[in-house]
C-alpha cells in the first residue's frame, strides 16, 4: 500500500478528536479543550467539577515509563511501522479500558506530556471516576490504521479509520446517565519512541 504524506501538528489537537465525545456531559470543562472554534460547549451536568488540563512541555518530552499495570504487547514494542500501527490499536483498547472500568492513570502512562488529546481523554477517566459513572461498552472501535510518510526522527505518522460507538454512560446503579451516537471519525496520530517505548503524542481529526 502506498504511504500517504501529511502534515502533523507538534502535540496539539485542534479539533476534537474520536474520544472526546460529545455525549460525555458529565466533564465539560474537559471537553471544552478540545473544541475547535464556534464548537458550541457541551451541556454542564450539575455533578460535573473538572480543571481541564493543559501540558505545558516540550513536543519531545515524554511521560514517565508506563505503569507496571500496563502491559503492553510484544507488537506494539517494536520501533518500526507495524509496532507503531501495534501501539495505536492497543492505545485507543486501553483508553476504551480507561473509561469503562474507569481507571485514571492508564492513558496518561502511555503518553507524552504534550498530548493535548491524551490529557483530555485522561481528565475524562478521572471525572467518569470522581463521579461514580462509566461507559457500559467500548466507545471506539478502530477499523484500520495505516503508517504515512513525513514524519520527524523518532515520530511515527499514521492514519487511523476509527468508530465512536453507541455506547451510555451509566452512574454506580446502572441507570444511564447520556448516549453517545455512532460516528465515523477519521484521525490522523502522531506516536513519539522516547527511552525505548512508543508514547501517543496527537491525535487530530480529519
Amino acid at each position: 500500500m502506498e504511504r500517504r504524506t501529511i502534515r502533523m501538528p507538534s502535540g496539539r489537537v485542534t479539533r476534537a478528536a474520536a474520544v472526546t465525545l460529545a455525549g460525555l456531559v458529565t466533564v465539560p470543562a474537559v471537553l471544552a479543550g478540545c473544541q475547535s472554534e464556534g464548537t458550541p460547549s457541551a451541556t454542564t451536568s450539575p455533578s460535573a467539577s473538572v480543571t481541564s488540563a493543559s501540558p505545558s512541555a516540550s513536543p519531545s518530552a515524554a511521560s514517565p515509563s508506563a505503569s507496571a499495570s500496563v502491559d503492553i504487547p510484544a507488537a506494539a514494542r517494536v520501533k518500526s511501522d507495524k509496532g507503531a500501527e501495534a501501539f495505536v490499536r492497543y492505545f485507543f483498547d486501553q483508553v476504551n479500558t480507561a473509561w469503562m472500568e474507569p481507571r485514571p492513570g492508564l492513558i496518561a502512562s502511555m503518553s507524552s506530556r504534550s498530548c493535548d488529546f491524551c490529557a483530555t481523554t485522561e481528565q475524562a477517566a478521572k471525572a467518569l471516576a470522581g463521579a461514580g459513572q462509566k461507559y457500559r461498552t467500548k466507545p471506539v472501535s478502530i477499523r484500520s490504521v495505516d503508517a504515512i510518510a513525513g514524519a520527524p526522527g523518532g515520530q511515527y505518522y499514521l492514519y487511523v479509520d476509527m468508530v465512536q460507538n453507541r455506547s451510555d454512560v451509566v452512574d454506580a446503579s446502572g441507570k444511564v446517565v447520556t448516549t453517545d451516537g455512532r460516528k465515523d471519525i477519521p484521525s490522523n496520530v502522531a506516536v513519539l519512541w522516547s527511552d525505548g517505548a512508543w508514547r501517543m503524542h496527537a491525535v487530530e481529526q480529519t
